[in-house]
């Protein structure tokens, strides 16, 4: 199988480009030319076809989804894959609604799309000059709140994991560097947040995904949880503002509603771990509401709860 390499001046490290990379981004451009001619309503009738045919391939990660349904929220393997199958069906109109956000934007209004709530919490922390980080997850279509960021002109160094396929990991950064985002990988990330909160700017991070055995075990949905830990220790270093935020599927069509909650209590007892553990789980608990009012709309194929399966709640010394 020929490949390339890829690489970028982010310093991203170079990766693999494989005859299954260029596939998988000929058949994404080429389902994004047809959505950007046929149109939004198009797009939702063709979302939920392609959703099928995903799936139809996809089963490890469809079990992976309706295992954690089941577990979660105790229902049975026929409901707990129901709820699979909706979230899948949401991802796929979520995809149709990034490659036309713009367009839609422009010709119906930002708030005829977007609704927020909250948002003076953000701008009391950055009046306050201590910087901001706004803890988020792949709940609803998250990708609007880039959008929020842009009509607001807050200056923003967004913490992200790169795809799987470099091709279409490229694509999609190209969509949000447009929207006045800063995008930092993981590695070198706590420098890059160091710097935008010492600027009285705003970091944000998804905490939603297994940390491995570097994160804090929080309760989610029940069980523990491997939880980035990185959130609480910025805070608890620098004094910034810790921040919430959830964006939430609000109607049949193009209609979004982002909510920013009230900080979270990050004051230090002086035991940094503690500290750390009641922070993490205060930031679960919100995720975990959020998501009990929409449980389709979260990102249900990830293996949350992979290292307490693996290594119980212990980390190595």
């Amino acid at each position: 199988m020929k490949t390339t390499d890829a690489a970028d001046e982010t310093g991203r490290a170079r990766r693999r480009i494989t005859l299954r990379h260029r596939i998988e981004y000929a058949g994404l451009r080429t389902f994004a030319a047809f959505i950007n001619v046929a149109g939004l309503r198009a797009g939702y009738v063709l979302a939920p076809a392609i959703s099928r045919f995903y799936t139809f391939f996809d089963k490890g990660h469809v079990q992976v989804a309706t295992d954690n349904i089941r577990l979660g929220f105790g229902l049975d393997e026929a409901a707990a894959r129901r709820l699979a199958l909706d979230s899948y069906r949401h991802f796929f109109k979520c995809a149709v609604e990034i490659l036309l956000l713009d367009r839609n934007v422009e010709k119906h209004g930002f708030e005829e799309i977007i609704t927020t709530e909250g948002a003076e919490h953000v701008e009391r922390g950055l009046a306050a000059g201590k910087g901001v980080i706004i803890c988020t997850g792949h709940l609803g279509n998250w990708e609007v709140i880039a959008r929020i960021v842009s009509a607001r002109n807050w200056k923003v160094t967004t913490v992200y994991r790169p795809l799987d396929n470099p091709l279409i990991d490229d694509w999609i950064r190209s969509f949000r560097s447009a929207h006045d985002q800063v995008l930092q990988l993981k590695r070198g990330a706590l420098k890059a947040m160091l710097g935008a909160i010492r600027k009285g700017d705003i970091a944000v991070l998804m905490v939603d995904q297994d940390a491995r055995r570097r994160g804090v075990f929080a309760p989610f949905l029940g069980r523990p949880a491997s939880t980035i830990r990185t959130p609480a220790d910025l805070a608890l270093r620098t004094g910034a503002v810790m921040i919430t935020a959830f964006a939430a599927r609000t109607g049949p069509g193009f209609r979004h509603h982002v909510r920013f909650d009230p900080p979270v209590d990050t004051s230090s007892s002086g035991d940094r771990d503690a500290d750390v553990t009641r922070i993490m789980t205060d930031v679960n608990q919100r995720l975990e509401a959020a998501l009990r009012r929409a449980p389709e709309q979260w990102l249900w194929m990830h293996r949350r709860w992979k290292t307490v399966q693996r290594h119980g709640e212990s980390r190595p010394e």
